[in-house]
Protein backbone atom coordinates (compact mmCIF):
# COMPACT_ATOMS: atom_id res chain seq x y z
CA UNK A 1 0.00 0.00 0.00
CA UNK A 2 2.91 2.67 1.07
CA UNK A 3 4.29 1.25 -2.47
CA UNK A 4 1.21 2.37 -4.16
CA UNK A 5 0.62 5.86 -2.31
CA UNK A 6 4.54 7.02 -2.33
CA UNK A 7 5.65 5.05 -5.58
CA UNK A 8 9.07 4.87 -6.82
CA UNK A 9 9.94 8.85 -6.32
CA UNK A 10 11.11 8.23 -3.22
CA UNK A 11 13.72 5.74 -4.20
CA UNK A 12 14.80 7.70 -7.15
CA UNK A 13 14.77 10.97 -5.07
CA UNK A 14 18.76 10.81 -4.17
CA UNK A 15 20.06 10.36 -7.97
CA UNK A 16 17.37 12.88 -9.09
CA UNK A 17 19.05 15.76 -6.62
CA UNK A 18 22.31 14.86 -7.82
CA UNK A 19 22.04 14.77 -11.04
CA UNK A 20 19.95 18.71 -11.15
CA UNK A 21 21.99 20.07 -8.17
CA UNK A 22 20.27 21.57 -5.37
CA UNK A 23 19.09 25.41 -6.70
CA UNK A 24 17.07 23.59 -9.24
CA UNK A 25 15.75 20.47 -6.85
CA UNK A 26 14.68 22.59 -3.59
CA UNK A 27 12.99 25.06 -5.98
CA UNK A 28 11.57 22.91 -7.67
CA UNK A 29 10.47 20.58 -4.82
CA UNK A 30 9.35 23.88 -3.15
CA UNK A 31 7.09 24.66 -6.02
CA UNK A 32 5.49 21.55 -6.27
CA UNK A 33 4.62 21.61 -2.90
CA UNK A 34 3.05 24.86 -2.79
CA UNK A 35 1.20 23.81 -5.78
CA UNK A 36 0.08 20.29 -3.74
CA UNK A 37 -1.20 22.64 -1.31
CA UNK A 38 -3.30 24.83 -3.66
CA UNK A 39 -4.98 21.82 -5.29
CA UNK A 40 -5.44 19.99 -1.42
CA UNK A 41 -7.07 23.77 -0.43
CA UNK A 42 -9.10 23.97 -3.29
CA UNK A 43 -10.49 20.38 -3.15
CA UNK A 44 -11.22 21.19 0.43
CA UNK A 45 -12.73 24.57 -0.42
CA UNK A 46 -15.20 22.70 -2.94
CA UNK A 47 -16.34 19.75 -0.81
CA UNK A 48 -17.20 22.41 1.68
CA UNK A 49 -19.16 24.18 -0.57
CA UNK A 50 -20.96 20.91 -2.00
CA UNK A 51 -22.02 20.06 1.93
CA UNK A 52 -23.50 23.60 2.22
CA UNK A 53 -25.24 23.82 -0.67
CA UNK A 54 -26.85 20.17 0.15
CA UNK A 55 -27.57 21.33 3.72
CA UNK A 56 -29.34 23.91 2.76
CA UNK A 57 -31.51 22.16 0.02
CA UNK A 58 -32.35 19.80 2.88
CA UNK A 59 -33.07 22.65 5.14
CA UNK A 60 -36.13 24.48 2.74
CA UNK A 61 -37.18 20.69 2.32
CA UNK A 62 -37.95 20.84 5.91
CA UNK A 63 -39.16 23.76 6.11
CA UNK A 64 -42.14 23.10 3.36
CA UNK A 65 -42.91 19.66 4.87
CA UNK A 66 -43.35 21.50 8.19
CA UNK A 67 -45.29 24.31 7.10
CA UNK A 68 -47.33 22.03 4.63
CA UNK A 69 -47.80 19.63 8.02
CA UNK A 70 -48.88 22.59 9.82
CA UNK A 71 -51.35 23.63 7.44
CA UNK A 72 -55.12 23.35 8.65
CA UNK A 73 -57.27 20.19 7.28
CA UNK A 74 -59.85 21.65 4.70
CA UNK A 75 -63.54 21.56 5.65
Amino acid sequence: MFNLIVGTGALTMPKAFAAAGWVVSVSLISFLAFMSFMTTTFVIEAMAAANAQLRWKRREQEEVSDCISLMPAPP
